[in-house]
């Protein structure tokens, strides 16, 4: 199950109409079949949380009481959540219910998590939280092969992303390990979600990916991190924009791995030109001129079929245009010319997008009509 925003699918199928691109029977079509893909809306969402909350509020009580109830009768209150889970889930996704059948499997790996710690801590089992964590991931991953369930691929990359901050947070317990962990548990999130059809677990995976690139730079203080993420950026953008069709089929996710490469590109070099201008080193136009090089190669190359791709062009190019007139013309005029300087500027450029747009969206009108 795909989670996807379908908020806008009708308005595009309104304006094709209007412009008779296509017909009303084609429009009809493309509605109920967006209607019927929609299958993790509002109500799921929200079906989802009051599932969570519910499953706390049940822990919580187990939690508060813990002394009170007898030993046996506390294992068997945290199996009967788990297995409740994901037997009732199972039951209710053989009766066609899939999006309900999610919220209980998400239940039942939130339950799993909850009953590692209370266990633990009831029988004295030596151990640390990174280890409790590695242990909840293993368990709510595999639960997602198994059930192809997309909310348990969401929440596994949810819980590697949890293991990143305590790692971090706390990195006496954790030492270096989470240098190889780390890409490990992407690596599997990103598995997972390819197995599931779980987009959420995918774009999970891949902001996962660029934190941890981030941060295990500023915490190793090495510039080869950067090199690193920078070229494995490079590659996945232009595998979208040479090979989107094998991408594509491959992975069903090919535009936003054309879109995250780019950024994690952009990044990478962006963050060495902040270090340059901390540093006030004379490297600054160098970067940024590449950054615009890039941004201004990445529209032209697949800003007609990868929007995503475009957007994070434009936001680039603006962000370092707005930066260089900073250092530039900042030392040059006052304080009053230097926001009438940048508004010009920011007009020009909301001005300079929207020529794009037109331009852009000419083609494809064409090849849809």
């Amino acid at each position: 199950m795909n989670l996807r925003f379908y908020t806008s699918v009708h308005a595009h199928i309104d304006r094709w109409e209007k412009k008779n691109l296509i017909d009303a029977g084609m429009a009809r079509a493309l509605r109920e079949e967006a209607q019927e893909q929609k299958s993790f809306g509002l109500g799921a969402l929200l079906a989802s949380l009051g599932g969570v909350l519910i499953s706390a509020a049940i822990i919580t009580l187990i939690a508060a009481n813990w002394e009170a109830i007898p030993r046996l009768m506390r294992v068997g209150l945290i199996l009967s959540l788990i297995w409740g889970g994901y037997l009732g889930g199972a039951w209710l996704q053989n009766k066609g219910s899939k999006p309900l059948a999610e919220v209980f499997y998400l239940v039942a790996g939130v339950s799993f998590g909850a009953g590692i710690a209370l266990i633990g801590q009831m029988y004295h089992i030596s151990g640390d939280t990174i280890s409790a964590i590695l242990i909840w991931f293993s368990g709510v991953f595999v639960s997602s092969l198994i059930l192809r369930s997309s909310l348990q691929a969401g929440a596994a990359s949810a819980i590697a992303a949890f293991y990143l901050y305590t790692a971090v947070l706390d990195s006496n317990l954790a030492g270096n390990n989470y240098i190889w962990i780390t890409p490990l548990l992407i690596a599997l999130c990103g598995f997972a979600g390819w197995w599931a059809g779980s987009r959420l677990a995918a774009h999970l995976a891949f902001l996962l990916g660029i934190c941890y690139f981030l941060v295990l730079y500023f915490d190793l203080d090495r510039v080869s991190v950067l090199f690193v993420s920078g070229a494995l950026g490079l590659v996945f953008y232009l595998a979208d924009a040479f090979f989107p069709a094998i991408v594509e089929r491959r992975t069903r996710f090919s535009e936003p791995i054309g879109a995250y490469g780019l950024f994690l590109l952009l990044a990478s070099i962006g963050t060495l030109q902040f270090e340059n201008l901390i540093e006030r080193n004379d490297s600054l136009m160098i970067f940024g001129i590449a950054i615009i090089a890039i941004a201004v190669g990445a529209i032209v190359l697949s800003g007609m079929r990868n929007a995503f791709a475009r957007r994070v062009a434009y936001l680039a190019f603006s962000i370092e245009v707005l930066i260089l007139a900073l250092e530039t013309i900042g030392t040059l005029l006052s304080t009053s010319g230097l926001f009438f300087g940048l508004g010009i500027i920011v007009l020009a450029l909301g001005a300079l997008v929207l020529r794009l747009e037109k331009r852009l969206a000419k083609p494809a009108a064409g090849d849809a009509a």
